[in-house]
């Protein structure tokens, strides 16, 4: 009998890794960014990122305004630039950088935006930076159930 418990819980425990790698909630897919982006840069020899709670309130508030107001851009109309967005939260790193993405489909979308952003030379490069330590990720779901993923990187 014990030995048929612990391959029900093996397995549940399995299916719901499973599930969690290709979910679609917003919380999954930033954790799931956060956690390749550092896979990424460890394979590579590159410190991994430190995840900022301030940055990830950032990133979430971009995305969200691009859901809700339907535009895809790192300038938001009434917010500005990253470099506004962040002297607005009063946050002023040495450096720092943003990438977006657009996600739509079934696929699993947090691998859909590293594999992304590591063919693009400019968010590769903001990926894989030694320059930057912290990082966040904020996803919002438009009213089409897109998801908008929003990276910001400061040093």
């Amino acid at each position: 009998m014990e030995l048929h418990r612990r391959n029900f819980v093996a397995m549940a425990f399995a299916r719901t890794v499973q599930a969690a790698g290709t979910a679609s909630d917003p919380e999954t897919i930033e954790e799931s960014v956060f956690a390749a982006v550092n896979r990424e840069r460890e394979s590579r020899r590159i410190p991994a990122m430190a995840w900022s709670g301030r940055l990830a309130a950032l990133a979430r508030n971009h995305s969200d305004e691009m859901a809700r107001q339907q535009f895809f851009s790192h300038n938001a109309p009434q917010r500005g630039s990253l470099s506004d967005r962040l002297r607005a939260a009063g946050i002023a790193p040495r450096a720092c950088a943003e990438n977006i993405f657009l996600h739509y489909g079934q696929s699993d979308a947090a691998a859909a935006a590293v594999a992304g952003w590591l063919r693009s030379r400019g968010h590769r490069s903001n990926l894989l930076s030694r320059s930057y330590r912290q990082t966040a990720v904020g996803v919002a779901v438009d009213a089409r159930g897109r998801r908008l993923i929003t990276q910001i990187f400061t040093a």
